[in-house]
This record gives structure tokens, C-alpha cells and sequence, in this order.
């Protein structure tokens, strides 16, 4: 019998930790490091065993024994026939970017032939099949707008339409036009809303502080899109003024769409480019995280708005000392220069 790592079992090397992750069942498992040297140990053999193991870390056979009767009970080894030969999942991330959401600011100026240009290219060339909208104002002729993009998007093929409300808007009763042809009401963080609005779900968004565990997704799609981070091109928000950003709570400006020719070449342009593909390998404290292929901590929580590398102010954990606080963590990038 031969011993191999669980083919569903990807890691990630840390400061002061690392990370198993079951990509599979979704689970995770914090180890010190000396334990991803014995894992890296078997991955890289063609052909070992347990005693082959322990046998390569005999000066520390007793503590590497109990490593591999805990990896061995919770299934992140596995002991097989020779014979078998199994393939670990690859992580690559695949380069191909696709907009999922597209966020869009209403006012009574938006043009519907203009929003059919935007939103033909996004299908077509980004899939996109959501459309969540926002109100600049509560006029009559804005509701009008918005009543008529959203039955437009319907007809393009977006098979989901939302609407974000506005914290500047308090009366819920200018959207009983066109409630009937949405999906879901999307309510930011600590916004005072109702759970339905004319029957329709009001979902309220996720608080932003990271603690324990609250932000980790230990599956193939958070890992491959950490990796590379491609998931960052999930969104697309365009205001009024036709504005593009990378979403509505990170206004981190791309460039201007007057049409879908602007709005390609701003996404297909280095500024979106640079965005897009930030992966949490270049982000300060993030990269020397174990968690970092499996936090789904959105960019937008950087310290630094004008910085994309710049380490997030919502996260409580400190990958120096590997601890959970109580409170945000922002200071570890000068103790590791120090």
C-alpha cells in the first residue's frame, strides 16, 4: 500500500501557519508548517508508504507519526494499492474573465438605447446574466427609466434583476412599477429595511469584518480565483454618469463608458486589467496569509482605496503570530519588516 494525499486536498504555506483544504466537502484544517513539509514530502514521491515516511524523518519520527495517524483519521492522506494512480486536483486558474453582475445607476437621463448597447456587449462578450439597478432619485421619471431597462433586460437574455437600494432613498413605495418584474431587493450593511418589499426578498448584504472563519470558502472556484484573481472581474458598475468602477462599494475609477466601444477597450485596458487580476498573492499581509486562496474578503476592504495591493482594514486575524482578534488587524506589515 501506498500513501498519497487526498487528490481533492490542495494547501496553502503561511508565515506562521499553513492550510489544508478539502476542496470536496469544503473544509479546512490549520497546521504548523513542519506539517506541510512532510505533506510536500509525500506529494513529491512517486511511490511511499508509511514507514518510507517515517523512515525520511526519523530524527523525528514520534511527532511525524502523530501527524500521519491525524491526517490519515481525518482523510486528508489516503493509504492505496500500488496500482492506482490518482490525479490531484489542479488549482490553475483559467484566464478567461466573465461579469457576472451588472450594477447600474438609473437617472431620468439614461438612455434605453445606450443601456441596450452596454448591456448586448456584456452578454455577449462577458456572460453576464445579472443586472442590478439603483435609483439616483426618487423622480417619477427615473422610476419610469428603471421600469423599462428592467423589462429591456429581461428581452437581452438576463435571466436576474435586482435593485440595490439606495440609503438615500427612504420611501419603498416608488418601486411598486416594477417589483413585479424583479427578483430580489439587495440592502447594504446596517441599512433599515424589510425582509419583503410588495412580496419580493430583501437581501441584506454581509458586515465586512473578517472574524473566524466568516469569510473562508474552501472550494475550487474561491481557490482558482484567489489564485489568479479573477473573481475581481465578477462585477461591473456604471453610474449615472457613465462611470465605470469595479462595483458600486469600490469606486475605484476605470474609465468612462459613452458607449459598448468605450466600454471595451476601458475592461480590455491596463487600469481594469491590473484590477481584475489582483490576486491575494499581491496584496500586503494577505500574502503572507495560509488563508488566502480560501477568504473571500473583498478587495474593496483595502485600506488604501487608491492602492490595490494595500492590506484590508476588516481582518482580524494576524497571520505573524497566526491568531484571531476581536478586532481588525492592520499593523502587520511593519512587524514583518521589523
Amino acid at each position: 500500500m501506498k500513501m498519497i494525499i487526498s487528490p481533492a486536498v490542495t494547501w496553502c504555506k503561511g508565515y506562521k501557519n499553513a492550510l489544508l483544504m478539502h476542496l470536496h466537502d469544503e473544509k479546512v484544517q490549520s497546521v504548523p508548517l513542519s506539517v506541510l513539509e512532510v505533506i510536500e514530502y509525500i506529494a513529491h514521491c512517486q511511490s511511499t508508504n508509511y514507514q518510507d515516511v517515517l523512515i525520511r524523518f526519523s530524527e523525528h519520527a514520534d511527532v511525524v507519526k502523530g501527524y500521519l495517524d491525524f491526517l490519515l483519521q481525518k482523510q486528508w492522506l489516503l493509504e492505496v494499492p500500488d496500482f492506482v494512480d490518482y490525479q490531484p486536483i489542479s488549482i490553475e486558474p483559467s484566464a478567461i474573465l466573465k461579469t457576472r453582475n451588472f450594477y447600474l445607476e438609473v437617472s431620468d437621463n439614461t438612455s434605453l438605447s445606450w443601456f441596450e448597447d452596454i448591456a448586448l456587449w456584456l452578454r455577449k462578450h462577458r456572460a453576464t446574466h445579472s443586472l442590478i439597478i439603483s435609483l439616483s432619485d426618487e423622480s417619477e421619471k427615473t422610476q419610469s427609466v428603471a421600469s423599462d431597462i428592467i423589462k429591456r433586460a429581461r428581452n437581452l437574455g438576463y435571466n436576474q434583476c435586482g435593485i440595490l437600494l439606495s440609503q438615500h432613498i427612504k420611501n419603498e413605495n416608488i418601486y411598486d412599477g416594477m417589483s413585479g418584474d424583479l427578483d430580489f431587493f439587495l440592502a447594504q450593511q446596517n441599512a433599515a429595511s424589510s425582509t419583503h418589499i410588495n412580496h419580493v426578498e430583501v437581501i441584506t448584504l454581509t458586515k465586512d469584518i473578517v472574524h473566524k472563519g466568516s469569510h473562508l470558502q474552501s472550494n475550487l472556484y474561491s481557490c482558482r480565483h484567489n489564485k489568479l484573481g479573477t473573481y475581481r472581474a465578477d462585477n461591473i458598475f456604471i453610474d449615472k454618469n457613465k462611470a465605470i468602477y469595479p462595483h458600486p462599494f469600490d469606486l475605484y475609477l476605470l474609465g468612462r463608458a459613452k458607449n459598448s466601444l468605450n466600454l471595451s477597450q476601458v475592461i480590455n485596458g491596463p487600469k481594469a486589467h491590473s484590477y481584475f487580476f489582483m490576486s491575494k498573492d499581491k496584496i500586503d499581509k494577505c500574502r503572507i496569509c495560509e488563508y488566502r486562496l480560501s477568504c473571500t474578503n473583498s478587495l474593496w476592504n483595502r485600506q488604501d482605496k487608491d492602492v490595490l495591493s494595500s492590506a484590508p482594514k476588516n481582518c482580524t486575524y494576524d497571520p505573524i503570530v497566526g491568531v484571531w482578534h476581536d478586532t481588525p488587524v492592520t499593523n502587520t506589515a511593519y512587524k514583518l519588516e521589523a
